[in-house]
């Protein structure tokens, strides 16, 4: 009876795909290069459940002295806010559906551009 559960104690089980692209950010801020051993052993998830989200936010490093670590997408580096919510709304091609598009204007030039008009009765 014992064996039985110990087996059933080193099983992972999953969390939500949100929190898990939550934890996977977090630890891409820590370090930028990551094997999925790495993850496994931080995050407790099954392997191909976290390969299935890391595709999604990662890039796997082919060649090169990072070859075979994963490193963040570069639309993923300067990640805001709505980051992790944009993964929920991911393709199943790997890319990104982000949807409408919001353009934010923080420059301070708002004022309005005034032009000099001469009219009939001003010389």
């Amino acid at each position: 009876m014992q064996a039985a559960r110990k087996a059933n104690d080193n099983k992972s089980f999953r969390i939500g795909k949100e929190d898990l692209a939550s934890h996977l950010f977090k630890h891409f801020e820590e370090h930028e290069y990551w094997s999925m051993k790495g993850f496994r052993e931080v995050t407790n998830q099954p392997e191909a459940y976290l390969k299935e989200v890391l595709e999604e936010i990662a890039i796997m490093n082919k060649s090169g002295p990072y070859s075979g670590k994963w490193s963040l997408r570069p639309e993923f580096k300067q990640r805001s806010t709505t980051g992790v919510s944009n993964i929920a709304s991911a393709g199943t091609d790997g890319g990104v559906n982000t949807g409408e598009t919001i353009e934010i204007d923080d420059d301070d030039d708002d004022e309005v551009e005034m032009e000099d008009v001469l009219t009939m009765g001003s010389k």
